[in-house]
């Protein structure tokens, strides 16, 4: 083999292992965080701000450990900044670190806050006429949510003046998730007294388009989710098992997967053998892993439902059983409030899907993209089924 090619192939393996550790350390990090957690029914647990230090404090030293052997890089610290005064003069010197944790928790998709002050499971209801706060936490979910790879095609845009078939697709579909998203919800909520119907017109559409940005797996909320209508749990549902984009800190089954699926759908139905996105063949292994991912993904999130519905149906409905288990799959972090109300079993078997969803379908699809020698020179027949 080729020094190059052997480089190229050192280098993509070292990608991929580094991808696998971190997925793992991610996927652990959720059920973990829950299950020390204190709360009536676990007096034991450590409150959620000193769990916050913990993190903190081991991320700070394992990073700082790191960064001996890894070149120096700037970190920017405007949104930190612009929090700051939103957060400083309502907690005093708290919101410096109020507006560190809220900044880092939104950039990453991670869902957790330090609100619950407020109440149970309030995240940023008390919010919800502040657009200011909105604004920022948004542009930081869509900007952790859009991935690395699409930012540093941004910034060298104008040098370039062109964007990648991934850039492209990874924009498109997020704005119309994001968009689509917002004008559904506010249709299915606008007159609804406990959710949007009590909020002025810009309000609707503020609180709107913010459930429709933060349940592409960033885990924050402004209205009362268990408050919402049936059908706008099922859109929410969809939005989480989406997730964000490749390469980003959010979770799902990824917007380009999804895309290449519908994009699939739509090249066959127009009497097409391949999948044809903005002038481009896309090979069909891409369109196979596409389709792979989202029915394994499907079968985890909805055969969870159904095993958590039918094990604990006296308290939880079928629809807040779906919403839950995206939520769990896509690593969300937003609730309707039944999770406490589970029984262990039911727990256990959201933390495997958590677990499932940060590492399974990355896992899946890196492991379809190695196969044996021996089937790439195998000749076989071609077989012929009548489908549809």
């Amino acid at each position: 083999m080729p020094r190059q090619s052997r480089k190229r192939m050192d280098g993509k393996l070292k990608g991929h292992a580094a991808l696998w550790v971190a997925n793992i350390i991610w996927g652990l990090n959720a059920p973990i965080g829950k299950s020390v957690l204190w709360s009536e029914t676990h007096p034991q647990g450590v409150s959620p701000f000193a769990l916050s230090v913990y993190r903190m404090l081991g991320a700070c030293l394992l990073f700082w450990s790191v960064s001996f052997f890894l070149p120096r890089e700037r970190v920017a610290r405007r949104d930190i900044v612009l929090l700051l005064f939103a957060f400083v003069p309502q907690f005093g010197a708290e919101g410096v670190w109020v507006s560190v944790f809220t900044a880092i928790s939104a950039f990453c998709n991670a869902g957790f806050d330090l609100f619950g002050r407020f109440g149970a499971y309030s995240s940023l209801v008390p919010y919800v006429n502040n657009y200011y706060v909105q604004a920022v936490i948004m542009f930081m979910i869509m900007a952790g949510g859009l991935g690395f790879m699409v930012w540093v095609e941004l910034a060298e845009y104008r040098k370039k003046r062109r964007l990648s078939l991934h850039a492209k697709v990874v924009l498109q579909f997020s704005v119309i998730f994001w968009v689509g998203g917002a004008v559904l919800l506010a249709l299915l909520e606008w007159s609804n007294p406990r959710t949007m119907g009590g909020l002025s017109v810009p309000g609707k559409i503020m609180a709107a388009l913010f459930q429709s940005v933060s349940t592409r797996t960033a885990g924050m909320n402004t209205v009362d989710l268990a408050s919402c209508g049936t059908l706008s749990k099922l859109l929410m549902s969809v939005l989480q098992f989406i997730g964000a984009a490749p390469g980003s800190t959010g979770g799902g089954v990824k917007v380009t997967t999804f895309a290449v699926l519908i994009l699939t759908i739509r090249s066959v139905a127009q009497g097409r053998d391949d999948c044809v996105i903005a002038d481009h063949h896309i090979e069909s292994k891409t369109v196979y892993r596409a389709l792979t991912i989202i029915v394994l993904g499907a079968a985890a999130a909805i055969g969870s439902a159904i095993v958590v519905y039918y094990n604990t149906s006296d308290a939880v409905s079928v629809v807040d059983a779906i919403f839950e288990s995206c939520s769990a799959f896509g690593t969300v972090g937003l609730s309707v409030g039944v999770t406490s109300q589970l029984n262990n079993g039911a727990k256990i078997l959201y933390m495997l899907v958590m677990f499932m969803g940060r590492v399974g379908p990355v896992a899946f699809a890196m492991s379809l993209t190695a196969k044996p020698d021996d089937n790439k020179r195998k000749i076989m027949p071609v077989g012929h089924i009548n489908v549809g």
